[in-house]
């Protein structure tokens, strides 16, 4: 029995083996938003409504896989607050608050991964309207130029259901906005 060929071949397999993990570990490396942001209100992009005074206006952004933590500088009615975000990309789900809700203040449970180098965070609200409920699914992603000088946050309101109207038919897509953060500096 020849033993050198074997043990020849297994290495190489093992050796081909290790490199191919290296492909792969260099393909998953995902960008970092850390940093300081301000809003670009030039840019912004609302579409079927005209925009939220609960936008954020800066964010100071900590991204440490799988966590990234985004406190958010929000005017609403006048007053400055700030609001907490944390998100984890390893799918276990977060508990926020959500702008997107009838008074931006309700909690929503989500669950975020990485879609190659965009951040897609994803979960479903609740509006109670005079004489109806309404249910949405709510798709935010946040990604970078390629410069990683702006993070583009696109929102995506859909899929609209009607608690007590069955037969309301309504666009599957009802409202897109996106907002265009400048860096103001990275993460020290």
């Amino acid at each position: 029995m020849q033993v050198r060929p074997i043990v020849t071949f297994v290495m190489f397999l093992v050796c081909w083996n290790h490199s191919l993990i290296g492909v792969s570990q260099g393909q998953t490396k995902r960008r970092d938003f850390s940093g300081s942001w301000m809003l670009d209100e030039t840019k912004e992009k609302p579409i079927r409504h005209g925009g939220s005074s609960r936008t954020p206006k800066n964010l100071e952004i900590a991204h440490h896989e799988p966590e990234i933590r985004i406190v958010q500088k929000i005017k609403d009615n006048g007053t400055d607050r700030l609001e907490e975000l944390v998100y984890y990309t390893d799918g276990r789900g977060e508990l926020n608050v959500s702008a997107s809700t009838a008074t931006g203040k309700e909690k929503v449970k989500s669950h975020t991964q990485w879609e190659k180098d965009r951040l897609l965070v994803k979960y479903s609200i609740r509006w109670q309207l005079p004489g109806d409920i309404m249910y949405f699914d709510v798709e935010e992603t946040w990604e970078l130029t390629a410069d990683g000088k702006v993070l583009i946050h696109t929102t995506k309101l859909g899929n609209p259901q009607s608690a007590f109207h069955k037969s309301l038919v309504l666009p599957e897509v009802m409202e897109v906005t996106r907002r265009f953060y400048e860096r103001v500096s990275a993460e020290k």
